[in-house]
């Protein structure tokens, strides 16, 4: 597979000049020549946005998320999108939160409690993680019980969340979990990632279709040689059937990294990332990444700060920072 080259990091800050401060971790998404990121605001006071031009390289200034005159809860958000929508997802004091934004329009939806057609209201703990499969938006999340990972899906036609469901293996095992889950798309399959909940390591399956009534496969742990151990949530995402995954190690020692092939079942050797200076990617909490274009984008709060830092891979533009 593919080695990646990562451009020298740098602080994410406004065309206007002002710097995102940031509480816990951003999440990224790319669509045509931009790329979007939201975050938990360093105040406490809801959820922010900017978009970063891939062909001007700049951050637009930043700008609250939500309705006129209604920005969204406070939050860590987690992001998808499909042709010219941008779905949205956080955490609300134990309730998932969840909106969609018209990339045409430029208008959010109003945003609504996620629940069941059967009127149960899901329940979480920590942050939920979206996809688009299928033309579905797919949700999982750790249940507010720290009972195990629940799923559901968005049915656009009948804009209606299916009943939540413990997510489990074809083998009967219920998916435990210390840290929130993590999901990329491949076609019609989807790889999940998370904590283990006896602190051995990243562990994952895949969902392999919406037809089936036991989608997920057993769970595996995520290894090559060893497990990799992860200091929160993985991050993942998808480009050409390959999944590409990024962690805070759980040494301190900044950003890990390794690639799934789809077709042939495997993960490469666990790396740390170097930007082009040869400098490790120090980080609180976990990375936020994107694919874009022919690599990928990655955004973090970095290490004893309230700042956002980002850097990308060979295959897309972004000049070294002075």
């Amino acid at each position: 597979m593919a080695q990646y080259q990562w451009t020298a990091q740098q602080q994410a800050i406004g065309s206007d000049g002002v710097p995102f401060g940031i509480q816990s971790s951003p999440a990224v998404v790319a669509t045509g020549n931009q790329v979007f990121m939201f975050w938990n605001g360093g105040g406490g006071d809801g959820i922010y946005y900017s978009i970063f031009d891939l062909s001007q390289l700049k951050w637009t200034p930043q700008q609250q998320a939500g309705t006129s005159g209604s920005p969204f809860s406070a939050g860590v958000p987690a992001l998808a999108v499909s042709n010219n929508t941008l779905a949205i997802a956080w955490n609300n004091s134990g309730a998932i939160l969840y909106s969609f934004y018209d990339l045409v329009t430029q208008e959010w939806a109003d945003p609504k409690v996620a629940g069941g057609t059967d009127g149960i209201t899901f329940g979480i703990m920590g942050s939920p993680a979206i996809g688009f499969a299928d033309n579905q938006l797919f949700m999982t999340w750790l249940g507010s019980g720290n009972d195990g990972i629940y799923y559901s899906a968005f049915y656009n036609e009948r804009a209606q969340w299916l009943p939540q469901q413990q997510a489990e293996g074809i083998d009967g095992v219920i998916f435990g979990s210390l840290s929130s889950p993590a999901i990329a798309v491949s076609g019609s399959q989807i790889m999940m990632t998370w904590s283990g909940t006896g602190n051995d390591g990243t562990w994952f399956s895949i969902y392999q279709s919406f037809s089936l009534v036991n989608t997920w496969a057993a769970q595996q742990p995520a290894q090559r040689g060893v497990q990799f151990g992860a200091n929160g949530t993985s991050t993942v995402t998808c480009q050409n059937n390959t999944i590409f995954m990024a962690w805070n190690g759980v040494g301190g020692e900044g950003v890990w990294t390794s690639q799934y092939d789809m077709n042939g079942g495997e993960w490469t050797g666990q790396q740390i990332a170097f930007d082009s200076n040869g400098k490790p990617f120090f980080i609180e909490n976990s990375p936020g990444v994107t694919t874009c274009g022919n690599g990928f984008f990655m955004a973090w709060n970095k290490a004893g700060t309230d700042a956002i830092y980002y850097s990308s891979t060979n295959g897309l533009a972004i000049p070294a920072s002075e």
